[in-house]
């Protein structure tokens, strides 16, 4: 059979204009690929301007595609949210790619929906950068992300907020066989820097910094504000957080009209769920942070830092065993704390006070204390709340009939899952209800008075 007659491969490449159509066809399929699972694509060179633009650009932004090309790409991103992505691309070394991560842009008709964008360096060509855009696609989704607590200086998380992401970051870590690695950060002497600058250079300093901490953390949004100098953040292994602490005293040094900045102390612990449920896994990160946020500081290194980190870990850890044993064993006791009228003399009502079992050695004002720091104190609430009214019923059925009034944290009171096993609970002794007082105490602050206020009127109302 005879061959077919065609162009031999090197003429047609010999021919220039066969070359450039060949090549057209190459990139315009690869762009085709890349609007699987994207909206917008950017190309900048070295210095962030934009030599490429295709996809949805006039929808977003209200330029025809071409019309992108020159602009700095900096400039097409929210204010709030340029921070963020500054640091994002100036960490960017030659051949790494970007992990998503969610920002707005400067459209026609003001700032778009949060877009999830991705992106790759690659020095080989001219040291460019490619962004690839994406609508609906968030580490985060939209009604998620209002539920969560910002600090309003830095946009990053807040302090319950963090431990509830970082949690669900190492749960989700190790069932892809990784682990993940927690950073906290102390600068100190910040508050006192910020109060030399004028309202405009604080705000500026604390984006940068917020964004410089994010931009080193998981998905580029697990990071949080525990205090006022006070930060942390949840990373992969491989994160150079020398070079993070280094960027951040920069931009500190930068910020500061004398030029001489503070020193940044960080250390940074494993994160591994250890076989703990999500919960506990949260609960051990909160008492930490805790922990660390109430410590003095000090330590001379990062290495320093790390093993008290590591040693604050490992007693919330343990504690926390601890404290679930002596609950679900219920070793523990009341005791009746008899509250008199100073008018009539006569009791009143009798207050119940846990007492540990003593051969364990462990005093009630730590473990309680542990137990609002960690989040715990709901389980012991709850178990309080059974074996005092057990025992008033049992008393009940001997003739003898006593009021009671049982403590209850700040935090379990705005708590769904212990209000529901409350009203059970009450449900179940409903022939006691005139016998029971429930106080709050004083020791945990409670941030939602709207959920305290509807425990206290769902009380009222049985």
């Amino acid at each position: 059979m005879a061959p077919e007659t065609m162009e031999p491969v090197e003429q047609a490449q010999s021919n220039p204009g066969d070359h450039a159509e060949m090549l057209r066809s190459e990139r315009d399929r690869f762009v085709a690929f890349a609007f699987c699972a994207a909206d917008l694509l950017l190309e900048t060179d070295a210095k962030h301007n934009i030599t490429f633009c295709a996809g949805a650009a006039q929808s977003l932004v209200g330029i025809p595609p071409e019309k992108m090309v020159g602009k700095s790409l900096f400039e097409l991103i929210a204010p709030k949210d340029r921070p963020l992505l500054t640091e994002l691309v100036h960490g960017m070394v030659p051949g790494s790619r970007m992990d998503p991560v969610w920002v707005r842009i400067n459209g026609e008709n003001g700032q778009t929906p949060a877009l999830s964008v991705t992106g790759y360096h690659l020095p080989e060509l001219h040291g460019s950068y490619y962004f690839a855009w994406r609508l609906g696609a968030r580490g985060i989704d939209a009604e998620r992300a209002k539920k969560l607590e910002h600090d309003e200086k830095t946009g990053l998380l807040e302090q319950d907020s963090f431990t509830e992401v970082a949690s669900e970051q190492v749960m989700n870590a190790a069932k892809g066989g990784e682990k993940l690695k927690c950073t906290l950060v102390r600068a100190a002497h910040l508050e006192r820097l910020r109060s030399k600058l004028d309202e405009e250079a604080s705000e500026c300093l604390m984006r940068t910094l917020g964004a410089c901490l994010m931009a080193s953390s998981v998905s580029g949004h697990a990071a949080g504000r525990f205090a006022d100098e006070t930060f942390g953040l949840m990373h992969k292994h491989g994160a150079d957080i020398t070079k993070m602490v280094s960027r951040t005293e920069d931009i500190i040094r930068n910020a500061d009209p004398t030029g001489v900045g503070i020193s940044i102390m960080a250390g940074t612990v494993d994160a591994d769920s250890n076989g703990m449920q999500v919960e506990d896994v949260e609960k051990v990160l909160h008492h930490t942070i805790r922990t660390f946020a109430d410590s003095d500081g000090t330590g001379t290194d990062m290495a320093d830092m790390s093993k008290k980190l590591g040693k604050m870990a490992e007693d919330a850890a343990a504690k926390m065993n601890t404290f679930r044993r002596l609950v679900a064993e219920a070793k523990f006791g009341v005791v009746f704390q008899p509250i008199v009228s100073l008018e009539t003399r006569e009791i009143h009502h009798f207050e119940t006070l846990v007492r540990f079992i003593k051969k364990d050695g462990h005093s009630p004002y730590d473990l309680i204390t542990f137990a609002e720091q960690s989040g715990f104190i709901s389980e012991f609430d709850i178990a309080m709340c059974r074996k005092v009214l057990k025992w008033v019923n049992g008393t009940n059925q001997l003739g003898q009939r006593y009021t009671v009034a049982i403590n209850l944290s700040g935090y379990s009171i705005t708590q769904k899952s212990f209000v529901k096993e409350l009203h059970e609970l009450l449900t179940k002794y409903d022939p006691l209800r005139d016998q029971i007082y429930f106080e709050i105490t004083e020791s945990a602050r409670i941030k939602d008075l709207t959920a305290a206020n509807k425990f206290i009127q769902g009380l009222r109302d049985i």
